[in-house]
Parts: C-alpha cells; sequence; structure tokens
C-alpha cells in the first residue's frame, strides 16, 4: 500500500513539474528596451509627516480585486516544499527522511476525492417480501446493462484518452445514481443499496477532477485511485446483493 501511495506522489509531482516545465518554456522572452529620461523629483510638494505616512500606514486593498482560490495541488505542493526546506535548514534531509516526508504526502492524495454522500432518510424503502426482493434484484440488471453500454462507450471512445473517458463517463454515473436512488429496497437490501449509490458519487466526483487535471493534478489523481478502488469494491457489493436476494426470497 506504500509502495502505491508513494507512487501516486511521485506521479503527481511528475505531473506539476511537467506542467510548469511546460509553462516556462513556451514563455518568449523579449530583451527590454532602455531609455534614459530626464531625472524628476517626485516628492516635490510633499511633506515629511505625509511621506512617512505613505510608508507606516497601511493601504486599502483593492475590493474589486478577486484572488483566485487555491487548489489542493497548490496547497499541499507549497506545504510539501516548506517541509523539505526545513529538512534541509535543520540537516535532516536524507534518503530515509524524505522518502517518509514522501508516504506522508502521498498518504494525503486520495482522501482529495471528496463525494457527496446519502444517508438511510435519502433512500425509498419496500416491505421484505419475495416479489420485492425479484423485483429490485431484476431492476438492479436492467439498470446495470443501460450503465454498462455507457461506460463502454466512454471508454471505446477515449480509448487512453483518460480526460476524455471521464468527460463521457460523467452521464453514465449520473444516470445510474438517479436510477437506483429511484428504486424502493427491501430492508434486507438497504445498508448495500445506500454504499453503491455513494460509490458511484465518488466515481462522479473522480470524473469531474479528472477532467480538471491540468488545474488540480493531484486531486484529478485521487480521482484515478477513487475509481480503480471502486471497481473492487462495487463487484464486491453487487455480489452481496445477489447473495442477499438469493438467502431471502424463499
Amino acid at each position: 500500500m506504500r509502495q502505491r501511495l508513494a507512487l501516486a506522489f511521485l506521479v503527481s509531482t511528475t505531473i506539476i513539474g511537467a506542467a510548469l516545465w511546460q509553462r516556462v518554456s513556451t514563455t518568449s522572452y523579449v530583451k527590454p528596451a532602455l531609455e534614459i529620461t530626464p531625472k524628476l523629483d517626485v516628492y516635490q510638494g510633499i511633506s515629511d509627516e505625509d511621506f512617512v505616512r505613505d510608508f507606516t500606514e497601511p493601504t486599502k486593498a483593492d475590493s474589486t480585486v478577486a484572488e483566485k482560490p487555491l487548489t489542493n495541488t497548490d496547497i499541499i505542493g507549497r506545504q510539501l516544499v516548506s517541509d523539505y526546506i526545513g529538512l534541509v535548514v535543520k540537516g535532516g534531509a536524507g534518503t530515509e527522511t524524505i522518502n517518509t516526508l514522501a508516504e506522508q504526502y502521498a498518504s494525503i492524495v486520495p482522501s482529495l476525492n471528496k463525494s457527496a454522500k446519502l444517508t438511510y432518510t435519502d433512500i425509498r424503502t419496500a416491505p421484505t417480501t419475495e416479489d420485492n426482493l425479484k423485483y429490485y434484484g431484476n431492476e438492479i440488471d436492467r439498470i446495470y446493462v443501460s450503465y454498462s453500454e455507457l461506460i463502454n462507450k466512454a471508454y471505446s471512445s477515449s480509448r487512453t484518452a483518460y480526460y476524455s473517458f471521464a468527460k463521457d463517463a460523467v452521464p453514465a454515473y449520473l444516470q445510474i445514481i438517479e436510477d437506483i436512488k429511484m428504486l424502493s429496497v427491501p430492508l434486507p437490501l438497504a445498508s448495500t443499496h445506500l454504499e453503491l449509490i455513494n460509490l458511484h458519487l465518488s466515481n462522479l466526483s473522480a470524473a469531474e477532477s479528472i477532467q480538471k487535471a491540468e488545474e488540480d493534478p493531484l486531486t484529478a489523481f485521487a480521482g484515478f485511485i477513487a475509481i480503480n478502488d471502486n471497481s473492487e469494491k462495487e463487484i464486491a457489493l453487487l455480489k452481496e446483493i445477489e447473495q442477499t436476494i438469493q438467502i431471502n426470497a424463499k
């Protein structure tokens, strides 16, 4: 697990470095032209008191200028640099301490994929009868047939372009979330039903983050991790639904 997170951190920092290099390498610089101007007395007519006050009193910020909010990549990147400089200053920037620092920050990456979560009050329930259980199972099968077609289409159209896949997958996640939410679930399946919806909400958040990889590569990489991990969880949840129906529909 640590090796995978450390690799995630390494890839993310590589993405950041590549983006920065791309910006720097494509910037053209023009040698400024120097021009001699007459010496001006810019302080003419200003009293000593006003001169001192200009430096000592705080200036009012321009309220019309809105600062662009920092991304997770900005915040974590700055903190990482600060921590690394701290190690260097203290003379402790050895291989072991740097690896520890990398693992520490790599462990943060998966938590950056934040998504909405439903609770039991957000789902519809139905009495636990054989008919309701079988109906729920049939509806889940129908929903997943449609969902699989959309996801496969997103994969085939994007091939290895992850940004394109994320964009095409968003409608699929939105559709399956809405379809499962509209189902009335028998009580023995309520917990698994809720987990399945929240899993797709996590996938939706991840896909949206991947689309913004150029702005916030760390959060985008957290999205990759989430979708990869959720695929295994999804299979387990669907098997659990099938087993619960078989046990209770007798």
